[in-house]
């Protein structure tokens, strides 16, 4: 505490390990978080409806539907779009709360 670094360039983002790191990407992202809460998507936890969490750059969807992740995935998309941001699709996982989904079969039944 106190002390002074060396001189670094940013050439873009922030230098990772920053403490302002975290806050600073929470900032950045709250209308993102805003957007999938307001979604009608998420999990029901008694009277608390949950879809989603995130701590600086770890952001964890919920859906008890496989359309209402996807749902929450493409307002992720349309945000990432917008201000060209880049998720990593190596660190990307989704998870499904709920009873298994009836898959409809190819002939209607």
């Amino acid at each position: 505490a106190g002390e002074l670094s060396c001189l670094f360039n940013i050439t873009k983002g922030m230098r990772q390990g920053s403490i302002l790191s975290p806050r600073l990407f929470n900032v950045f992202i709250n209308d993102l978080l805003s957007s999938l809460k307001s979604n009608k998507n998420g999990v029901r936890i008694h009277d608390f409806k949950l879809s989603v969490i995130a701590y600086a750059d770890d952001i964890n969807l919920f859906s008890t539907t496989t359309t209402g992740l996807q749902k929450l995935m493409n307002i992720c998309e349309s945000y990432a779009t917008k201000w060209r941001m880049k998720f990593n699709p190596t660190k990307t996982k989704c998870t499904r709360i709920g009873k298994p989904e009836l898959q409809n079969s190819p002939h209607g039944n």
